[in-house]
């Protein structure tokens, strides 16, 4: 039988925290977009549009080296140096608070980034964002 350490507890909870609920925000997305007309389309696209610039220009001003994606639902962010993903997201969330999942919950080529769903409240990005800067939280390479 498998044994799990705190670490890898708190990988896979993360990882299916995070992916329940961007499957669920996704298929409500998709479903909307199927069913609505070209204005409102640009509406939706136009939330995610800031979602993740609110947090693309965010983590560029504490120095991550992330460049704008064209269209998404997350954004896959680099550790920094020195950490594993489970490290890094364990520290992000007992400092700061923001709830992400490590890479290596992907699997093992995901290992050395987290990830970001844009699908919660720009409200609540701007605050991770807040909380990150607070607890001098800064990408070195």
């Amino acid at each position: 039988m498998a044994q799990f350490g705190t670490s890898s507890i708190i990988t896979m909870h993360h990882y299916f925290f995070s992916t329940t609920a961007f499957l669920r925000q996704f298929n409500e997305q998709r479903s909307l977009l199927v069913e609505t007309s070209e204005e409102e389309r640009q509406a939706v696209m136009s939330v995610y549009q800031n979602r993740r610039n609110i947090i693309v220009d965010g983590l560029q001003s504490l120095g991550w080296p992330i460049e704008s994606p064209k269209a998404t639902l997350s954004i896959w962010v680099p550790v920094p140096k020195g950490y594993t993903s489970t490290e890094f997201v364990t520290l992000l969330l007992e400092k700061c608070g923001p709830i992400v999942p490590p890479g290596n919950g992907s699997g093992a080529a995901r290992e050395g980034f987290f990830r970001i769903a844009l699908t919660v409240a720009d409200e609540r990005m701007h605050e991770a964002i807040q909380r990150i800067r607070k607890a001098e939280i800064r990408y070195e390479a």
